[in-house]
């Protein structure tokens, strides 16, 4: 996850100076200035020299020097703090697949079963390596506002390759009479096999294989 934060971070710094290059190009009124991408150097210097006159006005004032440069630096942290934040959280629960060497990026719905009545318990068996908790779980529906969500991710390419998640799911309306999901993992990056999870399938149906301890 680091890696991919870092990735993330280095996209999202380059896209900023590739805004800055194409912005100076505009106002140079010179396409060829677009080759000063390959200068970083002078790219800086003439972001000073933009600095020292000022870029826009606003009411009559013409922000230069130090507040420009503040002004930049905040829209610096929305390109690059926004690229890094919106890629690692939509990356942050999709697992990879080591033996195809890919995102396993598949999401399905297993089953939408009454709450847990003890989650910590449950968190600590399934933990522990024992399915037996699961057999525990009432179908429910997506009108209750509380139930546990089964969720699993799939690897496309090997189809052999699943991970389980569990979450506690609340429903509530808001000030704006909208409905808001507020989730609360109860265990996550769970790797099962395919025949765990074929009896994971059946829970939502009337009648259920156990699943082995």
């Amino acid at each position: 996850m680091l890696l991919l934060g870092l990735a993330a971070f280095f996209f999202g710094l380059l896209a900023d100076y590739i805004g800055w290059v194409v912005w100076l190009a505009v106002v140079a009124g010179d396409p060829l200035f677009l080759l000063e991408f390959f200068f970083p150097f002078d790219i800086l210097y003439y972001i000073n020299l933009v600095a020292q006159e000022g870029a826009w006005t606003l009411s009559g004032s013409t922000p230069t020097g130090a507040i420009l440069y503040v002004v930049w630096l905040i829209e610096a942290f929305i390109v690059i703090g926004g690229t890094t934040y919106l890629t690692v959280t939509a990356l942050s629960k999709t697992p990879f697949c080591e033996d195809s060497d890919t995102w396993a990026d598949k999401k399905s719905i297993l089953g939408i079963f009454n709450p847990l009545t003890n989650t910590l318990q449950f968190k600590n068996a399934v933990v522990q390596g024992s399915f037996t908790p699961f057999n525990e779980l009432k179908p429910s529906n997506a009108n209750d506002n509380h139930y546990t969500l089964l969720e699993v991710y799939e690897c496309v390419d090997c189809k052999n390759f699943f991970v389980l998640n569990v979450d506690d799911v609340t429903i509530k309306i808001n000030n704006k009479g909208r409905a808001e999901a507020k989730t609360k993992p109860i265990v996550s990056n769970l790797i099962v096999t395919p025949t765990a999870l074929s009896s994971l399938r059946k829970l939502s149906e009337p009648k259920f294989e156990a699943l082995a301890a």
